[in-house]
């Protein structure tokens, strides 16, 4: 309920409480005795009203007599409980649902639902806010979250379902009414011997939670606030799954998860432009402490900032859980090894434009890391990665560069295109060390290139010298083969061959 004045006098305290909220059931106060009630008629049954609204079906259970109670709730059931499903987009429970005339109460009215018995006790000088809060019980209430403010700001947010000017909207909250500091954590519960800075108390704290959540609805967007009702409803975890739900089906929701919920599901949809406005709403009010939020405010700034680098892979598990356990050490610990890992997948990229990332079992590691080890692991083949690619890019430019002329004549007829398109292929295969082999055995003869370029030359000039031996004693022994040929075809010498008798 919104913030209203208290009265002094006693006989209007009860009058007064009538606006304000909440869900604990009261039942020393708000009793299901006869008591006063509108012409009731002693000793008879009371009269059951059968009737359904929005889906669900009621029982009123007015006191014999009283047809304005009965008149006022059915009119309020006709177009408030459509309406508040219609704020929440929460469904109806179901069954039978009893709603009983009760004595007005010194504390929420007298309000009391009780969800295991699906009975909703009503006062009997209830009017339309009245109806639309204690409606509101059927759905917050101790089964749902577990800290009392949660349920009265949330029951006193749905009577706004009751329309402009039936009731002032709990924006504006006024100071603090009481001695020492605010704690909405020690929830007011008022009787006739309360005072008036009590009454005052108990009128700030439904005022304070009921703006927290008019505050948050109004940012986020009804429907980005019915979203966030959702998932605490279905007990979806706040930063994804996890490997289980973020409470058991039958646990009430805790501040720490609906928190959670109102940010990442609310808020951060929503785009809005300080991601700690929530936290800042409820600092302060004796509920979390100071070191814990400034904790929670750096671990998300960081886990959505690695969002953004991380683009279409999903943050591990590793780095969500302790997010959702509120272990904001282990999650900056997670988070700056996932950034370690990006930031050699971004260098890798780099070095080699053709690798892609995307679908390997990199990014599924990444993604489905459930342990800081696993990450460790991650980033461990990474590295390897990251070493492989250079020396990947050192073999590329070693058979793309210059080479002097020893290492042409040792580069003549060798292949460095398959060892290198193989490096390449494993980095693509995320198999690190296969790529810095195949990558090696190009450095490798790349670099000893100007030895078998010596070899070779030395090898050519020897076989060159020997060619050279063979030609000249070649041709020695054809010009020998010459002059002997042509002495023996010369005529002979008259001189020499004349008789001596002559």
């Amino acid at each position: 309920m919104g913030i209203r004045p208290s009265s002094l006098a006693a006989i209007a305290l009860a009058a007064t409480l009538l606006l304000t909220a909440g869900v604990a059931p009261v039942a020393a106060e708000s009793s299901r005795a006869d008591g006063p009630g509108h012409d009731e008629a002693a000793g008879a049954p009371p009269p059951v009203v059968a009737l359904t609204a929005g889906g669900q079906t009621f029982q009123l259970q007015g006191r014999p007599g009283d047809s304005a109670w009965a008149a006022a709730v059915k009119t309020s059931l006709a177009t408030e409980f459509q309406s508040l499903e219609d704020l929440t987009g929460l469904t109806a429970p179901g069954g039978t649902i009893a709603i009983v005339e009760v004595n007005d109460g010194p504390n929420d009215y007298g309000i009391s639902y009780d969800a295991a018995g699906k009975t909703l006790d009503i006062p009997q000088s209830a009017g339309s806010a009245v109806v639309a809060d204690a409606l509101a019980r059927i759905w917050f209430n101790p089964t749902f979250f577990s800290d009392t403010w949660v349920n009265e700001g949330l029951a006193a947010f749905g009577e706004q379902v009751a329309g402009p000017g039936n009731f002032l909207p709990c924006s504006a909250v006024p100071a603090y009414p009481g001695t020492g500091a605010p704690n909405l954590t020690d929830w007011a519960t008022l009787d006739a011997n309360s005072t008036i800075t009590e009454q005052n108390v108990a009128d700030w704290q439904t005022g304070v939670s009921c703006a927290f959540f008019t505050s948050v609805a109004r940012t986020a967007g009804i429907a980005n606030f019915r979203n966030v009702l959702a998932a605490a409803a279905a007990r979806r975890p706040a930063y994804g799954d996890t490997g289980g739900s973020a409470a058991g089906a039958a646990s009430p929701v805790g501040l720490h998860y609906l928190l959670d919920l109102i940010d990442e599901v609310g808020l951060f949809p929503a785009g809005i432009a300080d991601p700690d406005m929530a936290q800042k709403l409820v600092g302060g009010l004796g509920l979390l402490d100071t070191a814990t939020l400034a904790a929670r405010s750096e671990a998300r700034a960081a886990y959505h900032a690695l969002e953004t680098r991380a683009g279409s892979w999903a943050i591990a598990p590793a780095i969500r859980a302790p997010l959702q356990s509120w272990e904001y050490a282990a999650a900056e610990t997670a988070i700056t090894t996932a950034g370690q890992i990006l930031d050699l997948r971004d260098a890798v990229a780099k070095t080699i434009p053709s690798y892609g990332p995307d679908g390997s079992t990199i990014q599924t590691g990444f993604s489905t890391a459930s342990t800081q080890a696993d990450l460790e692991a991650v980033r461990s083949v990474m590295q390897q990665m990251s070493d492989a690619s250079g020396t990947v890019v050192r073999a590329q430019k070693l058979r793309d560069g210059s080479h002097s002329f020893l290492q042409s004549i040792g580069l003549l007829n060798a292949d460095l295109d398959t060892p290198i398109k193989h490096a390449l292929s494993d980095l693509q295969g995320v198999q690190p060390a296969k790529a810095q082999t195949d990558a090696r055995s190009a450095i490798d003869e790349v670099d000893g290139a100007a030895a078998v370029g010596l070899m070779r030359v030395v090898l050519a000039v020897g076989v060159l010298g020997l060619l050279l031996v063979a030609a000249f004693w070649l041709v020695l022994l054809r010009r020998r083969a010459r002059r002997r040929k042509k002495k023996a075809a010369a005529p002979p010498d008259d001189s020499v061959a004349a008789s001596p008798s002559e």
